[in-house]
């Protein structure tokens, strides 16, 4: 069902979108299947402009938890700048 997913992501989005397949800090056990599955996606369809990214895991000394054991604020602002650096680490290595 992922690959399927990422197929309508890059359907709907073109060729020259690059697209992230992350998981955040939590539930680590799904990584290896993602990571498989994006393989696989990548060497049937030659799709080099995506990516397989798994977040550092939860810090519960400096950020905490958030609502029902969710990630906190704190959490999800370390997230968007750990992104923002895979996004532009991608981008400089695509062109």
């Amino acid at each position: 069902n992922y690959r399927n997913f990422v197929k309508q992501v890059r359907f709907l989005n073109g060729p020259k979108t690059l697209i992230g397949c992350c998981l955040g800090p939590l539930d680590y056990y799904l990584f290896d299947d993602l990571r498989e599955t994006v393989q696989a996606y990548q060497a049937e369809s030659g799709d080099t402009n995506l990516f397989v990214y798994k977040y550092i895991g939860i810090n519960l000394m400096s950020e905490g938890f958030g609502a029902d054991g969710h990630p906190s604020a704190k959490t999800h602002e370390r997230m968007g700048r750990e992104i923002a650096q895979i996004i532009q680490r991608e981008r400089t290595a695509g062109q």
